[in-house]
């Protein structure tokens, strides 16, 4: 209701045509961010795990 006035928009399927781009475009870029994160979490571990067993011996 407030965007649709804000945007000056008479019918609703306007608005909602937005509201669904805004919402599948702000998950897909977490959903990406999320993965490259934890791609780069699992690389640090692992390289970790790797130089502090070479340290041991």
């Amino acid at each position: 209701m407030i965007i649709q006035e804000a945007l000056n928009q008479f019918n609703t399927s306007g608005v909602v045509r937005l509201t669904k781009y805004i919402l599948i475009m702000t998950f897909t870029i977490e959903g990406i961010d999320a993965a490259l994160l934890s791609i780069r979490d699992y690389k640090d571990r692992v390289c970790s795990t790797c130089r502090s067993q070479n340290s041991i011996t």
